[in-house]
């Protein structure tokens, strides 16, 4: 709800872009739910879910804190990409609109690549091209591919149930679109 996605899109990708609301890209449109809708832009929806996970700005310095932790995050971005050091500081400008305090820290492609498989990070701003036709993407979210420094999964997302779901999408008889789509869209 922090970041508004229609200007990041606007602004810096020239509305060459969309907001995506799963794993899954609209350009695979037969496994793609048109029915899930994007988070809209909302500071003040942000502030109150921030408020309600118990961070708050105590000190009245702009920064919430929960307890004697500060809301204080890195974010990386690779160095020499126009779009992504944009992107940077509008993340940082509309996220510390709501009290994070967001530390750019521009590295090179190396140690972004480095940090994220290590999985030594907070934030990270980066991308993939030419992920394909196909919505089999079990190596970025299932829990076995979840290996600092050997695997993709750099984010540690954990859940059996999506596991489960993509592997049995993964393992349909004949692969066939129309009985796989049930399961990514799940």
């Amino acid at each position: 709800r922090a970041l508004d996605y229609e200007t990041i899109v606007e602004s810096i990708y020239l509305n060459r872009g969309y907001q995506i609301t799963s794993n899954v890209l609209p350009i695979i449109p037969w496994a793609y739910d048109v029915a899930i809708e994007p988070y809209t832009y909302d500071p003040n929806a942000a502030r109150r879910l921030l408020e309600g996970a118990g961070w708050i700005d105590t000190n009245n310095d702009g920064i919430r804190e929960r307890g004697t932790t500060p809301l204080v995050l890195g974010l990386l971005v690779v160095t020499g990409n126009t779009a992504h050091e944009q992107l940077a500081d509008l993340v940082q400008d509309q996220l510390n609109s709501v009290g994070f305090d967001i530390a750019i820290t521009p590295v090179d492609a190396t140690t972004l690549a480095t940090q994220l498989l290590s999985q030594r990070y907070d934030m990270a701003i980066t991308g993939w091209t030419e992920l394909g036709a196909d919505p089999n993407d079990d190596w970025l979210w299932t829990a076995q591919h979840d290996r600092p420094s050997s695997d993709f999964n750099f984010v540690s997302y954990q859940n059996a149930e999506v596991d489960r779901l993509l592997q049995q999408a993964n393992s349909v008889p004949g692969c066939k679109p129309e009985d796989r789509a049930p399961l990514y869209k799940q």
